[in-house]
């Protein structure tokens, strides 16, 4: 038998296995491909190879894994519709119910699908009326900044009033 030795328990296939997971933990640890190299007697193109090839291989039983739980939860939407969209339809006391139901499976649905567009969520002035940028001029904003921080300075500065004042009348009151 010329070659590589087959079957998937050879010792050679199973130090082969062995070699690629202790090259992506040590990647994993942080050591450069050159220090995994020397440990596992490849070059560095090589170890780099493997871990790619090995990252790689991960990647796709994960998306593999993603497509089946969205097939998988697609597909108990689909039970929840059948069950309640008769009685959506149908009229009655539980008509209103179930159609709220059948909302909520339809906005599921597109959600996990990317049917419905992305709200745009537009940061504000810092009074929150104001779309930032619009209006708001950088003088402003250092403006407004500085108000907030002399806000800030004078709370605590009373703060520290309120509290010597305490500290006043528990000395005078301990000293009778």
């Amino acid at each position: 038998m010329k070659g590589k030795p087959r079957g998937k328990t050879t010792p050679w296939k199973l130090s082969l296995v062995e070699k690629k997971e202790k090259a992506l933990r040590m990647r994993k640890a942080g050591n450069t491909y050159r220090v995994i190299g020397e440990e596992l007697g490849c070059t560095e193109q090589r170890v780099w190879q493997i871990v790619n090839g090995e990252l790689k291989r991960i990647n796709a039983q994960c998306s593999e894994l993603a497509e089946g739980m969205l097939r998988l939860e697609l597909e108990r939407l689909d039970s929840l519709w059948k069950e309640t969209y008769d009685t959506a339809m149908g009229g009655g006391d539980k008509a209103i119910p179930a159609a709220s139901v059948c909302l909520k499976i339809l906005e599921r649905r597109a959600k996990m699908l990317g049917i419905d567009a992305p709200e745009k969520i537009a940061p504000t002035d810092p009074s929150g009326k104001q779309e930032f940028g619009k209006g708001v001029s950088n003088e402003d904003l250092e403006a407004f900044i500085r108000k907030e921080r002399a806000k800030e300075e004078s709370k605590k500065v009373k703060e520290e009033a309120k509290a010597s004042k305490v500290k006043e009348k528990d000395g005078s009151f301990s000293r009778n």
